[in-house]
């Protein structure tokens, strides 16, 4: 008999190595190397936001609030320029004084009242009508109206009493050919520069005179009740 071929066994263990042999080539290879994470972000929180909203919108806020204040500016500044300039001595009376109304009820202008003067018109301003000083100063131009009135000139007071107050005031007071003014809205006053506070009176004296065609301011100055009628009468000339 013959003996068997030992080639199927050889190519067995052969094949056996290889396969180790890979297997520790796969063993001995670097392990691959790890792709590095990429850092972690924080969340943006809510308090985080609204702070960078803050700021992001002060700029805007800034430039908004710099748009109205100059706004603001020219409005004042408009409203300045177009508000009648307040009259002082020396001044010729402009044609649009407000008119005022008489204790009787009518409405007149103080260029009229000049125009029918004949030299010109004392305006003794007083606060209120039947007060002490207001009474004092009303009546000393009462007792003297004759001699004021000699020089030409008419005597009117002003107040922001109503028609009705000055009436009995003058109706108590007997005040004869003097006219009491009634500007309760104080528009004649703030162009005379006698307005005190936002409805008030400076106790003060008046004296408009005609010069040809012109009527002017001739004096104009705060007065005590009893210093009123001095000024008005050096004012004028009378005695």
């Amino acid at each position: 008999m013959s003996e068997p071929t030992p080639g199927p066994r050889r190519s067995a263990r052969n094949a056996a190595k290889r396969v180790a042999e890979k297997v520790e080539e796969v063993a001995k290879a670097p392990a691959a190397k790890k792709t590095k994470a990429a850092p972690k972000t924080k969340p943006t929180t809510t308090k985080a936001k609204a702070k960078r909203d803050e700021t992001s919108a002060q700029p805007a806020a800034a430039e908004n609030t710099t748009k109205d204040e100059s706004k603001e500016d020219e409005t004042a500044g408009d409203a300045a320029s177009t508000k009648p300039a307040v009259l002082s001595e020396g001044d010729e009376l402009p044609n649009d004084l407000p008119a005022v109304t008489k204790h009787t009820g009518e409405s007149v202008s103080i260029q009229d009242l000049v125009k029918g003067s004949e030299a010109g018109i004392v305006i003794f301003a007083y606060p209120r009508a039947s007060t002490p000083g207001c009474t004092t100063q009303a009546c000393l131009f009462r007792d003297s109206y004759a001699s004021i009135s000699k020089k030409g000139f008419s005597v009117f007071g002003l107040s922001g009493d109503s028609p009705k107050a000055n009436t009995n005031f003058h109706t108590k007071q007997s005040l004869g050919d003097i006219v009491l003014l009634c500007d309760p809205a104080y528009a004649l006053h703030e162009r005379l520069g006698i307005k005190k506070g936002a409805k008030g009176t400076i106790r003060s004296t008046t004296i408009i005179k005609k010069e040809g065609d012109k009527q002017i301011i001739v004096k104009k100055t705060p007065s005590k009740p009893t210093e009123s009628l001095e000024i008005a009468k050096k004012t004028v000339g009378a005695e």
